[in-house]
């Protein structure tokens, strides 16, 4: 009789002490879920932005709203608060990477200004649900120079009937977006590169595509078998004071088979491509 008391009165000690340590646990502002610290409770708000985002929690589910037209500097309404930012484009298609990680976002002189700088965008874009003449979209935020503060607008790059994307980018030294992904313009997919005529100018009809012969070397084929495709490139523009520029690739062999050995293929271009010339040139 002692020893099921003593069991009894050592339980209920245990059950004590773990009940103080739950609400001491609760009361831990590092560990506790009902403590939200206010970045989190930014990220928390902006990450969801539509009405039927109701799994917030403590959150106020209405404070996470969309604005009807996407964008607001502003306040919209009481129920609404400032989206942050502006709309830079849209899409349909929003793997935008397979394996690797491009570059989306990167800056430059604005030379046709003369002063400032210029953010660059791109993305893969797909226009509409039905899957087709998916392209590069591109857009640019001037900062300095007669246009400061605006941005051009999303611009597609390819026409419709070609299908395109998984993008990189890089910029010359003269603030020229050099756009790079795999495109299929009817005869299979292949690395492309684009490049802007003028700094800014979204004018991008300078390109070059792996040639077929380059790429069936590459692979130990003939130009005439059904080629292999050396697609979601990663991309590198490389300027020299002597004007032999050099245009770094890297691809991936895509295999019938998602877990068969897919060779890395590395391009190499040397072109002289100097900015009133659009010369783009040159042996792979």
């Amino acid at each position: 009789m002692t020893r099921r008391i003593s069991t009894i009165v050592v339980l209920s000690l245990l059950a004590v002490v773990f009940v103080a340590m739950s609400a001491h646990a609760v009361k831990s502002p590092d560990e506790s879920p009902r403590v939200i610290n206010p970045l989190v409770y930014k990220s928390m708000h902006y990450a969801l932005p539509y009405p039927d985002a109701t799994n917030t929690g403590s959150l106020d589910a209405s404070a996470v709203s969309q604005p009807s037209e996407g964008v607001s500097l502003g306040k919209v309404s009481d129920s609404r608060a400032p989206w942050p930012g502006v709309k830079i484009g849209d899409t349909y298609y929003d793997y935008q990477h397979n394996g690797r990680m491009g570059r989306h976002t990167d800056w430059g002189n604005d030379v046709a200004g003369g002063e400032g700088f210029m953010i660059h965008f791109e993305w893969m874009r797909l226009a509409t649900e039905e899957a087709v003449n998916r392209h590069y979209s591109y857009n640019v935020y001037y900062a300095g120079g007669g246009s400061a503060g605006t941005f051009l607008g999303q611009t597609k790059i390819q026409p419709d009937g070609e299908y395109a994307g998984y993008v990189t980018m890089d910029v010359t030294e003269d603030g020229r977006a050099v756009l790079s992904g795999h495109n299929n313009q009817g005869g299979g997919y292949q690395a492309h590169t684009y490049w802007d005529f003028g700094a800014g100018f979204a004018f991008f009809g300078m390109n070059r595509r792996v040639p077929d012969s380059t790429l069936a070397w590459a692979t130990g084929q003939l130009v005439t078998d059904s080629l292999k495709s050396a697609i979601w490139p990663s991309m590198r523009y490389q300027e020299h004071p002597d004007g032999n520029h050099v245009l770094h690739v890297f691809t991936q062999v895509s295999e019938e088979g998602a877990g068969d050995p897919q060779a890395i293929i590395y391009f190499r271009k040397v072109t002289n491509n100097h900015p009133d010339s659009g010369d783009h040139s040159g042996e792979w």
